[in-house]
């Protein structure tokens, strides 16, 4: 038994669950051989079906005896004949199959959801280290000497967090008064060198600590809301600054 290639394709899932017949393994095993797509994709099949335990171990069970009559009786044997007994046994077939394809696809939807939750979950640890990590290094600058720390304020005199610069440029900014952002913008921070407004970084929307550099010649600290992403020049009002000199 040999097949085309969109047939073959089609049955891998079933494969990956034993849910073919004896000649539909031989001839899916043999398009496999000769078919780099068909056998990658059957790699995947063949991993994520486990994942859905006793669904992948064994081919979905038969319809019991009888229900093909039983279902017949009940809506009337005048709406639906009776089936051959050859013609059951293709439409038990087809049903095998499909429960079997739409077994892999849901295994592999399981496989993806829990992919993505493990990436998610790394993201959510990086940050914690790398934010944990900053914090430290700003506390280690606070203790240096020769170091200088600034208020970051708004216009009215509330503080929103304090700014700690080494002598070698290297500055911390560290905060937990800035009011959380809508969905969308961002905190953007800017240095003033002159008149010139110069693109620090994006604090994102609702930032802690952010590390970034003080060039020679920025004479103050401003703090903006942007969309996300940021902009090239300050776009919206100052919400809060640090003078430094």
């Amino acid at each position: 038994m040999s097949l085309a290639h969109e047939e073959a394709q089609s049955l891998l899932g079933a494969f990956a669950l034993h849910a073919l017949e004896p000649d539909e393994v031989d001839a899916v095993e043999g398009h496999v051989e000769v078919c780099p797509r068909c056998r990658g994709e059957l790699a995947g099949y063949l991993k994520t079906a486990p994942l859905l335990s006793s669904a992948g171990e064994a081919p979905p069970p038969e319809a019991p005896a009888g229900l093909w009559e039983e279902v017949v009786s009940s809506i009337g044997r005048e709406a639906v004949p009776s089936l051959p007994s050859a013609l059951r046994r293709v439409t038990r077939r087809s049903t095998r199959r499909v429960m079997a394809v739409v077994s892999a696809g849901a295994a592999l939807v399981v496989a993806l959801a829990i992919t993505v939750g493990l990436v998610a979950s790394q993201v959510n640890s990086l940050d914690s280290r790398t934010s944990a990590q900053l914090s430290a290094q700003a506390a280690a600058a606070a203790r240096s000497t020769r170091h200088q720390t600034f208020a970051l304020s708004t216009p009215s005199g509330t503080r929103w967090g304090s700014v700690v610069i080494t002598p070698s440029g290297a500055a911390y900014l560290t905060s937990s008064a800035f009011p959380r952002l809508a969905s969308g913008d961002t905190y953007q921070l800017w240095g003033l060198n002159g008149d010139e407004a110069i693109s620090l970084g994006l604090l994102s929307a609702d930032p802690h600590v952010f590390t970034f550099r003080v060039e020679p010649g920025i004479h103050a600290l401003l703090v903006t809301a942007e969309p996300a992403g940021g902009v090239p020049q300050p776009d919206s009002a100052v919400l809060a600054r640090a003078l430094l000199s």
